[in-house]
């Protein structure tokens, strides 16, 4: 991913997550309307109070989170890519799977197997479809796991048309070319 990605990735990853100052302990309503409340405290930019972290001398600021939230991207990064593997995995894929494990941590992402399989054979299509065949989809944060879910679909028809559709000048050269592709 380059710098610029990376900043729009960062960008959505706080859209979601939203930003509280103070720690609190996150309550909300399933999709099937159940009440939930977490039993560990977030704050900033959906950072988990970790046992023994303690409130910084001079107490919590927009400054604080915002490098506490660096630290937490790079984490939700690195585990991306160490759940990735070696695979040629497109950016935008990356970065999906990356926003995962910030929300859901390294664990949690590593129980979604076939979609990782899904991702790092190129097959973003299903991949996105599979997304959606979870809890967390279902029943927790849905609207945000049908919007990156959407995203990783969309991968598949850009690479296929980049592979595929080659730019001509003539529409109709393009069009009798799509036709003829195996």
């Amino acid at each position: 991913m380059d710098s610029t990605e990376i900043e729009y990735l960062k960008k959505r990853i706080k859209k979601h997550e939203g930003y509280r100052k103070l720690p609190y302990n996150l309550e909300y309503k399933t999709t099937d309307g159940k009440v939930v409340k977490e039993k560990f405290s977030t704050a900033g930019f959906g950072h988990v109070i970790q046992k023994g972290e303690v409130e910084p001398e001079g107490g919590y600021t927009k400054k604080y989170w915002e490098g506490i939230f660096e630290k937490d991207f790079n984490n939700a990064y690195n585990g991306a890519l160490k759940l990735l593997g070696d695979s040629n995995v497109h950016p935008t894929a990356v970065g999906i799977v990356t926003e995962m494990v910030y929300q859901m941590g390294y664990t949690g992402v590593s129980k979604f197997e076939d979609t990782l399989k899904l991702i790092k054979g190129g097959r973003y299509q299903d991949a996105s479809i599979e997304m959606l065949d979870s809890r967390w989809a279902k029943k927790q944060t849905n609207e945000r796991a049908i919007n990156l879910s959407k995203i990783m679909k969309s991968l598949e028809a850009n690479i296929h048309q980049e592979i595929h559709l080659p730019e001509f000048t003539n529409p109709l050269e393009r069009a009798n070319t799509a036709f003829s592709q195996p």
